[in-house]
């Protein structure tokens, strides 16, 4: 009796052994590209990734994936036009009364609110319609900024402007982007979602 109870727990022991070292082994000659991992003999792609090992780069592959801007920051901008204030005391004070747009490739897609006698040294978390969306995340996005000026004084100042891919092949897509002009002292944090 004794030896036919060992002869159950060792066949029990072995079907063990063989149920999950098969389930373990759907994995063995899986390779995933990456950052994938295997789980149950397939690959799980991570970053827009796709392919059966991964292999296929999310540029080649979406062509209209949305993005959603959630939060846009003016940390800097210019505080001088060629040497001069933006405005003076004509034009509704002497610190710029300023607004931000963003574009896509379809055109604008943000303009924040009017920020009234800015400072150059402040952050502002603008207002506006946020979040705003984008169908396309692989286009160039160009930010710029600008002093509202009424009246008398003319038309609204252009003061600055960059732009930016927010895809890049190294970070792929990134949640929180800086664009940074520092040679005219202009910087914008922006947040998305994809």
């Amino acid at each position: 009796m004794h030896s036919y109870r060992s002869i159950i727990q060792i066949l029990s022991a072995l079907f063990l052994l063989v149920a999950f070292g098969t389930a373990c082994n759907e994995c063995k000659d899986v390779e995933c590209l990456n950052g994938g991992s295997c789980e149950d003999g397939e690959c799980v792609c991570i970053g827009f990734y796709t392919g059966d090992r991964c292999q296929v780069e999310p540029r080649n592959e979406v062509k209209d994936y949305a993005v959603r801007f959630t939060s846009v920051q003016l940390l800097d901008f210019p505080d001088l036009n060629n040497n001069r204030t933006w405005d003076d005391s004509t034009c509704l004070g002497l610190e710029p009364d300023i607004y931000l747009t963003v574009e896509d490739g379809s055109g604008v897609i943000f303009t924040s609110d009017l920020i009234i006698d800015a400072k150059s040294d402040t952050n502002y978390t603008l207002t506006g319609s946020i979040p705003f969306d984008s169908d396309d995340a692989y286009s160039t996005f160009i930010i710029r900024i600008y002093d509202r000026d009424d009246g008398s004084c003319g038309n609204d100042d252009y003061m600055t402007g960059m732009q930016r891919k927010l895809y890049d092949s190294n970070n792929q897509f990134q949640q929180a982007l800086d664009f940074s002009n520092t040679s005219v002292g202009f910087r914008v944090r922006m947040s998305a979602k994809y």
